[in-house]
């Protein structure tokens, strides 16, 4: 029983890291490749004037720069009233875009509370 337990925590466990790797991925893909058009579309935001410079950076700099962005759309209200974005670039940033950046952020912090979970239990 013990052994059938753990092959199923361990299917678990790997599926868990298959599809954090797969959402990084698609993150890193936003970054390296989408981060020109996420930055067009919050030209008029304060918290990203400026930025364009950090294009030719590494592209862990660009998804840390992702990351400052999708957190100013995850929380519109206080990034708009802490004048980091600009209502109007909010507004006309392209739904599609978006969503899959929200997406992607509330996938991975879903993917790695689960996996804190699954290893404390596990103990």
């Amino acid at each position: 029983m013990k052994d059938s337990l753990d092959d199923v925590y361990a299917c678990v466990v790997l599926t868990l890291a298959a599809l954090f790797v797969l959402c990084l991925a698609l993150m890193f893909y936003l970054a390296y490749f989408r981060i020109k058009e996420v930055l067009g579309c919050l030209n008029n935001s304060p918290a990203v004037i400026g930025r364009l410079a950090h294009l030719s950076l590494a592209p862990l700099v660009r998804l840390v720069l992702l990351g400052h962005i999708s957190m100013m759309l995850i929380i519109p209200r206080r990034s708009i009233k802490k004048e980091m974005l600009n209502a109007q670039d909010y507004e006309r940033f392209p739904r599609h875009l978006k969503g899959l950046i929200r997406f992607c952020n509330y996938f991975m912090w879903l993917l790695i509370a689960l996996m804190v979970v699954m290893y404390i239990f596990y103990r």
